[in-house]
């Protein structure tokens, strides 16, 4: 089993290369790994890249969305969203 006290640090990849280079390096891993994306749209690209770069490997590939509601409003949040969040969750514990 890998070493789980080293880092990879790349940089200069766009679009759907980095989707190649996470694919990559859990194949050859197959360790959990986490992906933070600046926006929603971004994750939902780099998702769908990883489907494509992976089409046989069965692992979850889980979206973790943010509330979109800044901290100091009195809003509610979309119940769907707290729903999607509690699913990745679910996910991540019984996986």
């Amino acid at each position: 089993m890998a070493a789980r006290d080293h880092r990879v640090k790349c940089l200069g990849l766009n679009g759907s290369e980095r989707a190649f280079l996470i694919s990559n390096i859990y194949q050859q891993l197959g360790l959990p790994m986490l992906v933070v994306a600046p926006s929603a749209k971004e994750a939902g690209s780099f998702l769908a890249d990883l489907r494509f770069f992976n089409p046989a490997v069965d692992f979850p590939l889980l979206s973790f969305p943010a509330y979109n509601i800044l901290p100091f409003k009195f809003l509610t949040y979309h119940s769907e969203t707290a729903a999607r969040r509690i699913h990745a969750l679910y996910q991540i514990l019984t996986s």
